[in-house]
């Protein structure tokens, strides 16, 4: 995984940075605290935020709000200490937080977390199928999904934390309900805590998931474990309260403004299908969670009660955002929070395919290997900008279809979304 990040070196990119964006926002929690002693962002800092395109949800009598919660800097913590450290011993003039050996001690850390959250989706698997399937699931989730964009190119955004997170949760949730104890259940309560602090939403998703574990654990679970992870999972998140409260004087604060919801017009079929964005036009190989799904009916009929609604919850959700296409991102990045969950699906379907007759074999595995090629070379194509980052259509599409350059009239071909109308509830952009 080192070795790959070495070869694709995303900090000496022309025109890119790592800390940019959203990154820009969950990270900048970490200098105004451990730095600069400003977390309202009151004071003239040596760097100009706007450099990193630092958003700005509102201001306060003077202080500034950050948009995004905190959840995401305590995944970043340990690399922007360990940066920070030897950046002020060795270059003290770069210890800005914001500088070049920051921005790699994040591409670090996110290949960290990803190699992380294969191992346990490993250990996961291994519970349900054989070595070599689990083994094939993650090579497939790695390089022929938009998971590999997301660890080695925009790691630090939080999709690669996510992914790791669910996934540990997965494998900390069967070994919970094999034998209880204080250890696991403060472990479950701070992943729990650091999902929702980082994604909101997934609240859904870990509230269906612990339901899932207790009605496994058949009515012995203790209470005092139960306590201890709902302790644990408050204390992740008493930082953030204290954080709204300083700036805004709430507790409790919608951070988003204008930005949210329309859940009477989700926009499923175009977020999985649409030339914009299209999960499947552009990760083609996620198609086997279907036949996965059955195979998921016939061998593990609990998980599957389980992983199909919160799948379809997972759709409605995502794509009942206002910006369902979710800005700049190759593919659907929303989706990547859930590949831990699909692993499964997809590994009983693996697995079932490695014991077919030699011929059905080879075939299969003839197309899964174009898939992920497919992958990696759109891949590539989304970093060099073929594929636009928010504005592709069928036309654009078609003409840059296995392409290396650029068509004449490419800026005839895409079509950019309002942002301001979406905002106010037009979906069909």
């Amino acid at each position: 995984m080192t070795s790959i990040l070495l070869w694709v070196k995303p900090w000496q990119r022309d025109g890119h940075k790592i800390i940019q964006w959203d990154i820009s926002i969950y990270y900048t929690y970490l200098p105004a605290t451990f730095i600069y002693n400003d977390v309202a962002l009151q004071e003239k800092w040596p760097v100009d935020l706007a450099e990193y395109d630092l958003w700005i949800s509102r201001k306060f009598e003077g202080k500034e709000l950050l948009k995004m919660s905190s959840g995401m800097a305590y995944m970043y913590a340990p690399w922007f200490f360990v940066a920070h450290a030897i950046t002020k011993i060795n270059m003290p003039e770069m210890a800005t937080g914001y500088s070049l050996p920051y921005q790699i001690a994040l591409a670090f850390g996110a290949v960290f977390w990803a190699t992380l959250g294969l191992y346990f989706l490993f250990l996961f698997l291994k519970r349900f199928v054989s070595a070599t399937a689990a083994f094939i699931v993650l090579g497939l989730l790695l390089f022929g999904t938009n998971l590999f964009f997301y660890v080695f190119w925009d790691g630090a955004y939080s999709h690669a934390a996510l992914f790791a997170l669910v996934a540990i949760f997965l494998e900390m949730g069967e070994r919970f309900i094999q034998k209880q104890n204080m250890k696991k259940a403060l472990v479950l309560g701070c992943l729990a805590g650091l999902l929702v602090l980082i994604r909101p939403v997934l609240l859904i998703h870990v509230f269906l998931l612990g339901a899932f574990y207790l009605y496994r654990l058949k009515g012995k679970i203790k209470l005092l474990h139960l306590g201890i992870a709902a302790l644990a999972a408050f204390v992740i998140w008493l930082p953030q309260f204290f954080y709204w409260h300083y700036i805004s004087g709430h507790w409790l604060y919608y951070s988003y403004g204008d930005e949210g919801f329309f859940w009477n017009n989700p926009k499923i079929i175009e977020g999985l299908f649409s030339w914009r964005k299209g999960w499947f036009v552009y990760t083609p190989i996620m198609l086997i969670i279907f036949p996965g799904f059955w195979m998921l009916y016939k061998k593990q009929r609990q998980w599957f009660w389980l992983i199909t609604p919160l799948f379809v919850i997972h759709l409605y959700v995502i794509f009942s955002w206002w910006c369902w296409w979710y800005g700049g991102s190759y593919s659907q990045r929303a989706m990547i929070e859930i590949y831990p969950l699909l692993a499964l699906p997809i590994a009983l379907l693996i697995q079932q395919i490695l014991k077919l007759k030699w011929l059905f074999l080879v075939v299969s595995f003839s197309a899964l290997t174009v898939l992920t090629a497919y992958n990696m070379f759109t891949t590539r194509q989304y970093q060099r900008s073929l594929i636009h980052y928010d504005a592709m259509t069928k036309e654009a599409y078609q003409a840059i279809f296995m392409q290396q350059w650029w068509p004449a009239n490419y800026d005839d071909l895409i079509d950019p979304p309002d942002y301001e109308a979406a905002k106010k509830g037009a979906r069909d952009l």
